[in-house]
């Protein structure tokens, strides 16, 4: 396997640098990339003579499940390549990516992508019925399976953000779930009208919600 042939390597846009490409046998080095929702195109340009070895493709080896598709294609000028990576869920965790390049001579390179997905925010998965409310309010939220840590608590703050009760504090199952505020404190009493706050905590994520106590 000819080495020379890459001695530049490959480059990720023009300011993230991969370093030389390995061979499938020895050990590959890794450079940050940082994925966003949606369709990530990846520009990647490979430092080799076209005339004696082009690229013929490119992929991503062994996909994680927050990405759901990818494709590649070549620009006709040499060897430029757009990686396209379609993100259809959220990740908390950085995952190392397999690139597989395989040229036209038949040999098989790869090089690695520390890869993060696009933050949590989980707000967007917790729903707070009716606000503003009377006598009960109804939680909802989603746990989903990029959280790895599914201990949820659910806590009701008053505008002055003394705690005034803890709705639930405990492991959940991935899903659905929800809870219910009867408007009472932690003894048991009724408060009085006003703004309140409800935080919803999955693990080190949290998000806040206001609702409003009509009586």
């Amino acid at each position: 396997m000819n080495h020379r042939r890459f001695n530049r390597g490959i480059f990720l846009s023009a300011a993230l640098a991969l370093s030389t490409v390995s061979g499938v046998n020895s050990q590959p080095n890794v450079a940050q990339v940082k994925l966003e929702f949606g369709e990530n195109r990846l520009p990647i340009r490979f430092e080799t003579d076209p005339r004696t070895d082009l690229i013929e493709s490119i992929k991503v080896a062994r996909l994680p499940n927050w990405i759901c598709g990818q494709s590649a294609f070549r620009d006709p000028t040499g060897n430029r390549w757009n990686l396209n990576l379609n993100v259809c869920d959220h990740s908390l965790q950085p995952q190392v990516l397999d690139l597989i390049v395989v040229t036209s001579s038949g040999e098989e390179w790869k090089t690695r992508l520390n890869a993060m997905g696009p933050e949590l925010d989980i707000s967007n998965l917790i729903s707070i019925y009716p606000n503003p409310f009377n006598s009960t309010l109804h939680i909802s939220f989603t746990v989903p399976r990029a959280v790895a840590d599914r201990h949820v608590k659910t806590t009701i703050y008053n505008e002055l953000g003394q705690r005034v009760t803890v709705l639930l504090d405990r492991e959940v199952r991935l899903g659905h779930q929800s809870v219910v505020w009867n408007g009472r404190d932690q003894t048991g009493r009724r408060v009085g009208s006003g703004v309140y706050y409800i935080r919803v905590m999955m693990g080190s994520l949290k998000a806040t919600m206001r609702t409003v106590l009509v009586k």
